[in-house]
């Protein structure tokens, strides 16, 4: 029997408290524009990238061989093979950081189009380990 949704995100142990309200919002969204829009409409007090990144460096913890599929898929990108993992590796607000930390080495013109890519790369991996389609969200155990 395969695991729910909800099973997966109990093993990633980000938000234990919100399990049910954190499957609908990675059963929703499609990118980090969605994603911002929902912690919005929730009045949450993290941003997009931050629970994306908590999710995905949870993640990363179970299937560490992402990291290289990282840098391979954003290797184009015009960032370093370091600094993609380095960033790729932020638990909580890696643009940020990576702006603090390398904004003599990469204009705003690498910088941005490369954190949109890598967010959209985290969101995709961790939708991938819930096994999620494009269906519309329906709680898969109510019991939880």
């Amino acid at each position: 029997m395969s695991q729910t949704i909800e099973e997966k995100l109990r093993v990633l142990n980000v938000f234990p408290n919100s399990i049910d309200e954190t499957a609908e919002i990675f059963q929703k969204v499609q990118n980090e524009e969605d994603v911002k829009k929902e912690m919005g409409e929730r009045s949450y007090s993290c941003g997009s990238e931050q629970f994306i990144f908590f999710h995905f460096h949870s993640l990363l913890g179970l299937q560490p061989e992402i990291l290289q599929e990282a840098e391979k898929q954003l290797s184009d990108l015009g960032v370093s093979p370091e600094h993609i993992k380095e960033y790729m590796k932020d638990e909580q607000q890696p643009s940020l950081i990576f702006t603090l930390r390398h904004e003599d080495k990469y204009p705003f013109e690498v910088r941005e189009p490369f954190y949109q890519k890598a967010n959209q790369f985290a969101l995709d991996r961790i939708k991938q380990y819930l096994t999620i389609s494009g269906k519309p969200y329906h709680n898969q155990n109510s019991t939880l």
